[in-house]
């Protein structure tokens, strides 16, 4: 997709970059993100379709939607410190720590939704 003509819209943002060093890496992994979110969007659009062909229709009152509710926090905790284990495995000592009490509410949040 990247070399083709067709598509060149997506190499405009990284014209300013080709000088570095790592400007493939970071152009991939930038592309590679999209392209994770498109697939998630596309699956959640698909979902939703579903649900409406089939007259679905979530329960706000329903006990699964509090836990998912909390299932979805600490997920999106767990993602936004995804970065915190490659820092504490090169021993820096701050990223530890928080990387530590990261840990510690997780464990935490799990044996609240196991009560």
């Amino acid at each position: 997709i990247q070399n083709d003509v067709r598509y060149a819209i997506l190499n405009e943002p990284f014209k300013g970059e080709v000088n570095r060093g790592n400007f493939l890496e970071i152009k991939n992994k930038f592309l590679a993100r999209r392209f994770k979110l498109l697939e998630q969007a596309l699956v959640i659009e698909e979902q939703l379709r579903r649900a409406a062909y089939l007259n679905m229709s979530e329960d706000p009152s329903h006990p699964s939607m509090a836990l998912n509710t909390r299932f979805a926090e600490v997920e999106c905790l767990a993602e936004s410190h995804q970065h915190l284990s490659k820092e504490s495995m090169a021993g820096n000592k701050p990223a530890n720590a928080v990387l530590h009490k990261g840990n510690s509410c997780i464990t935490v949040c799990t044996f609240q939704l196991l009560i």
